[in-house]
């Protein structure tokens, strides 16, 4: 078996030319991600290196398309019976983001409860709102807990003052961002 010549470099440049430097499948360009040439009809089958068998091609085209000719289906065409298991698998996956949507605002709604009940205020920062659906993600319910807990106790080291509102707020964003901090 004698080992296959790579294409050159100028014919691969000649064919990124010709294609106007876009993948020919889905117009993706260098920007977007690297270019590669494809064989329009695969080597393994049979395929040559002639320029008319050769064209510009992203990396997700080009790997996903492999050696399948462009001509052969692997998914049924028109299958009804996969379009309506798809259509409900998007039902589904809907349905599950809105329950997700809900119980971050419960939770949320919880934590902002935790935080005026622990430190003894009616009203809560109205930055809490936007910063704490966030941080559920990114420390879960449990820790957002203890924080408020480490805020409360910490509060009662401090003589009351006006600020002392404003004072909370930030030390509980810097345990936050103390948390983010690699140790």
């Amino acid at each position: 078996m004698s080992k296959r010549k790579a294409i050159s470099t100028r014919t691969r440049f000649e064919i990124f030319k010709r294609d106007g430097f876009r993948c020919v499948y889905c117009g993706t360009t260098p920007t977007d991600g690297p270019l590669h040439v494809d064989h329009v009809e695969a080597v393994a089958n049979g395929g040559s290196d002639d320029p008319s068998n050769l064209v510009t091609a992203c990396d997700r085209c080009n790997l996903g398309k492999s050696s399948v000719p462009l001509d052969e289906h692997r998914v049924a065409v028109g299958d009804p019976a996969r379009a309506r298991e798809h259509a409900e698998q998007i039902r589904q996956f809907m349905s599950a983001q809105k329950e997700l949507a809900a119980a971050k605002q419960e939770a949320t709604k919880q934590l902002i409860d935790l935080w005026c009940s622990t430190l003894g205020v009616d009203e809560y920062h109205h930055n809490l709102d936007a910063t704490l659906p966030k941080a559920l993600n990114e420390f879960g319910m449990v820790r957002l807990m203890e924080a408020i807990s480490i805020v409360a106790s910490r509060r009662s080291d401090w003589a009351y003052k006006r600020d002392a509102y404003e004072r909370d707020i930030k030390y509980f964003y810097g345990i936050l961002r103390r948390w983010r901090e690699p140790a």
